[in-house]
């Protein structure tokens, strides 16, 4: 059976790169709090040997509260502005190995200080591993390393077995503003899922694991776990992930939409 790596796996809670076609995607996350936040996703890869990529990301949050207004009298009146924040924007390279099993992929992210220094956080990801983007104005770099094992199923000729790993290492340092000095946050950071894909799309079962040990006034474990489907529609490959995601405040429920364009070359071929 042909090697379906050229097609996109659309893991929902776990690291975007892959060596692939190019992808252009908008994940927008829905958590039912003051929030929506929107995920901007573009990543490209090297068809030769080298096998080398290059990706940027940036979060955005849109608030859906209405601002409040003050009347003559004093009393509060709605208007209806949304605001729209900026989170911390993260670009890098990356590269590895591929053949018929798998790929073997390593990257070097660097976080680029596009937020605002005196903003709040960024809603929760369902993405735990990439929580240093939720960050107030923040610099720093982001190591990982992830497997990703392919297997035939031995039951039909027309679907797939996939499993990836990510293990990763992040440094931020978040600026410091008039409430506090300057924060160093080192979070490693895990996932694991594991897909079913064939010839119309795919469906995994994914979980993520973060840690921020050495911080306390944003620090804490930071888990997730979820299930993710995604359609092959051509070029287009939109994909849902429900998760339940676990932070410092508590428990709660994520509803992800990815919607993706991904650039398919004439010499991949199909299931």
């Amino acid at each position: 059976m042909p090697f379906l790596i050229p097609i996109w796996l659309p893991f929902g809670l776990l690291d975007r790169q892959q060596l692939a076609p190019p992808r252009l995607s908008d994940t927008i996350e829905i958590d039912g709090g003051p929030a929506i936040t929107s995920t901007l996703h573009a990543q490209a890869s090297t068809e030769c040997d080298c096998h080398i990529g290059a990706y940027g990301t940036l979060p955005l949050a849109v608030s859906t509260q209405r601002d409040p207004g003050v009347a003559a009298a004093g009393s509060a009146i709605p208007t209806d502005d949304s605001r729209a924040t900026i989170g911390t924007a993260d670009v890098g390279v990356f590269g590895g190995t591929q053949d018929g099993s798998g790929q073997q992929l390593y990257r070097l992210g660097f976080l680029i200080p596009s937020a605002s220094r005196e903003q709040p956080r960024l809603p929760a990801s369902a993405r735990v591993g990439d929580e240093v983007l939720e960050l107030p104005r923040t610099a720093g770099v982001r190591l990982s390393h992830s497997r990703i094992w392919i297997k035939d199923t031995p039951w039909t000729s027309i679907a797939q077995h996939i499993l990836r790993v990510d293990l990763g290492l992040d440094v931020a340092g978040e600026y410091a503003t008039e409430d506090h000095r300057r924060i160093v946050h080192v979070i490693p950071r895990t996932g694991v899922g594991v897909m079913q894909q064939c010839d119309i799309g795919s469906i995994s079962v994914e979980t993520a694991l973060a840690y921020d040990p050495f911080v306390d006034r944003d620090g804490g474990l930071r888990w997730s776990a979820g299930v993710t489907g995604m359609l092959k529609l051509g070029w287009l490959q939109p994909a849902a992930t429900v998760a339940a995601v676990r932070t410092p405040d508590g428990w709660g429920g994520t509803i992800a939409l990815d919607l993706a364009a991904v650039w398919q070359p004439r010499h991949v071929e199909g299931l």
